[in-house]
């Protein structure tokens, strides 16, 4: 399961962070005029800036010539964006999901929503939402909203989100968890699970029932291991157990397992079934005094996951004959049940697809970005060696020249790599559209770019080096 969105923003970009817009340069003219925005770009002859003309943002270029001063800092909050009223985003769920504490139970478990007014001739109206693919990559929330919304003004009763995927974000995991328990008084939800590992069990437990096809898979839903995502296997355990605590509560809600929950989550963690006096089968944490015929699910040093079969005798989830809505229908009693059409699978389609070209853009700007920070550190000319000095103790006419020729090319990478965490910045704008948690802090946008600036302004001042 991964803990972050595409990123860390380590982004290979080490001690230096990351950028945003509120931050940028002023370039002053000779006949006076100030332009406020993001110098881009830098020749000898030429200087090109980012800024707001006539409300539209342009790449200006100015002749060197014509440049009186240049002052590098920031420009005013919300300098780039648009001065007429924003199209509203899509509503979202809470910010900043990534490993918070536990969540209590803030709502007793239900049974079933408040029937909404519709023609009893039409039957059950069931819509089905394809949960396929990477979470955060295929899994987009806000295709979940969308095709919510048309299903209640369908007058659909029943969403069954058919789950097929080996997880991904928990982002965007725990963003469609709360959207649907925002939506909880709407719906009865149902899970028609095929594989839900990792990630995937938001939705499977915050669905009222889980239904398992043959040959199914469920769990598996460590967010931390050992100490690759944190650097410390204490910090791990911790998160990990945080984020059980918050699963298992939202399980309890619907009326699944909580320890079983636990479980797929904790390596640590052991499950134990057994038969109690009646012969039901008992499951829980701890290995039951008098109980000869417990059996160890999962052990302190495995993360659990049940097959279709092991689910079902232990009452986490019941089995189906086959994967389909025929076989859902008949296990949950719905005689007179119709499908509300293909809105799940459209709408999802229809979030991937506008969320895709996001993702590639994102990942050629992280490459551009760090491309231009290593060609950057290599120009730098206080990493070279090989200069000479006269009589007088001043560098010789060659150094000189090398080193100019260094610091130049060093400042055009800096600025390419500036550039580029505008283009980021921007592309936050449509990231935010779609309802999607930020990939970076912008803490750290904002000190990467100050660092930036911080770096050209001291080439630009020594570059006259003698």
């Amino acid at each position: 399961m991964r803990q972050r969105q595409r990123i860390g923003i380590a982004l290979a970009v080490s001690a230096i962070g990351l950028a945003s817009s509120a931050l940028g340069d002023v370039v002053r003219t000779r006949d006076g005029r100030e332009i406020v925005g993001v110098i881009v770009s830098e020749t000898s002859t030429t200087i090109v800036i980012d800024t707001v003309i006539a409300n539209i943002r342009s790449n200006l270029t100015v002749r060197r010539a014509e440049v009186r001063s240049i002052e590098r800092g920031p420009v005013p909050e919300g300098f780039f964006e648009p001065k007429h009223p924003a199209r509203p985003s899509a509503p979202r769920p809470t910010e900043g999901r990534d490993g918070g504490g536990a969540r209590p139970a803030t709502t007793p478990r239900r049974t079933r929503p408040n029937p909404r007014a519709h023609d009893p001739r039409a039957g059950t109206m069931i819509l089905e939402i394809p949960i396929e693919g990477v979470f955060g990559e295929d899994i987009i929330p806000i295709g979940v909203s969308n095709a919510l919304d048309k299903a209640a003004r369908r007058g659909v009763e029943h969403i069954v989100f058919r789950i097929n995927s080996n997880g991904g974000f928990v982002w965007a995991a725990e963003d469609i968890a709360d959207i649907l328990e925002d939506r909880a008084d709407e719906f009865t939800y149902h899970a028609l699970i095929d594989k839900a590992i990792s990630a995937s069990i938001w939705v499977a437990l915050s669905c009222d029932t889980m239904h398992m096809a043959p040959g199914a898979t469920i769990g598996a839903a460590v967010v931390f291991s050992e100490d690759a995502s944190t650097g410390n296997a204490e910090v791990d355990a911790k998160m990990n157990s945080a984020i059980a605590a918050r699963l298992a509560s939202r399980a309890e809600i619907h009326g699944h397992n909580p320890d079983v929950v636990r479980a797929m989550v904790i390596g640590a963690a052991e499950l134990w079934a057994w038969s109690d006096e009646s012969g039901a089968v008992r499951v829980g944490a701890d290995r039951p005094a008098g109980a000869p015929d417990a059996k160890r699910l999962d052990a302190h040093d495995t993360v659990l996951t049940l097959t279709t079969e092991e689910a079902a005798r232990v009452g986490f989830a019941e089995a189906l004959s086959e994967s389909s809505l025929d076989a859902l229908a008949e296990a949950l009693s719905l005689d007179d049940w119709k499908s509300a059409g293909t809105a799940g699978r459209v709408e999802m389609d229809r979030a991937r697809a506008r969320a895709q070209p996001i993702f590639k853009k994102f990942d050629l700007l992280v490459g551009e970005i760090n491309t231009g920070i290593d060609r950057a550190k290599r120009a730098d000319p206080s990493a070279y060696k090989d200069y000479f000095v006269d009589f007088g103790g001043n560098l010789t006419d060659k150094s000189r020249r090398d080193w100019k020729q260094r610091t130049d090319e060093a400042i055009r990478q800096w600025n390419r790599v500036r550039a580029a965490l505008v283009e980021l910045e921007r592309l936050e704008r449509d990231r935010n559209e779609l309802g999607m948690s930020r990939w970076v802090e912008t803490v750290d946008l904002k000190s990467f770019f100050k660092e930036v600036t911080e770096e050209v302004d001291r080439l630009s001042r020594e570059r006259d080096q003698r």
